[in-house]
């Protein structure tokens, strides 16, 4: 049993609707699963295109039963109809350490298609970039970014709507292998 001085209860429960008073005595066990989850994830990013390994904080997804569970920093796909033109929109390749701008001219020979990059800034005033491309090119550019660049499947987010997704090769139907 750990007594709970008023430093570790503020610690603790800071922020937490607790109703009635709050505890001077927790089990050891307690303690530390109530302290670990007030912790924020944290992964190392090192290796691949990455120079300078540097830690970078953790995006929380819903998980099974409304849990948030941490995820590893990556590249977010998204298909999108701006101005009347179909796009995809790729985010987060300056955190793994490829150079958008690098990227976007690889992407216009790769994919016959026009590419441009256009700087953002989030609300922590860091500088971001995304890269867009013409057309819908979720699946190839997810499958691109894990045979050129490497890349885990888990660190790969692709978002397209419904209807907004690359369409699947098509292939004669009449022609007959002999």
């Amino acid at each position: 049993v750990i007594v709970l001085d008023p430093h570790l209860c503020d610690a603790l429960y800071q922020g937490e609707n607790h109703e009635g008073p709050l505890p001077t005595h927790l089990p050891r066990s307690e303690v530390a699963k109530k302290f670990s989850k007030r912790l924020t994830a944290f992964f190392l990013m090192q290796g691949g295109n990455i120079k300078k390994s540097r830690i970078e904080p953790a995006r929380y997804v819903e998980g099974p039963g409304g849990t948030k569970e941490p995820r590893a920093p990556g590249v977010a796909i998204k298909t999108e109809n701006r101005r009347g033109h179909n796009v995809t929109v790729l985010r987060g390749l300056e955190i793994l350490g490829v150079d958008p701008e690098g990227f976007a001219e690889e992407m216009k020979v790769a994919f016959a298609a026009s590419a441009a990059v256009e700087a953002q800034t989030n609300a922590a005033g860091k500088k971001t970039y995304a890269v867009m491309l013409q057309g819908y090119w979720d699946k190839t550019l997810a499958s691109h970014l894990q045979q050129v660049y490497k890349l885990p499947k888990m660190c790969i987010e692709v978002h397209a709507k419904k209807g907004q997704s690359e369409k699947n090769p098509k292939s004669a139907s009449n022609i007959v292998k002999r």
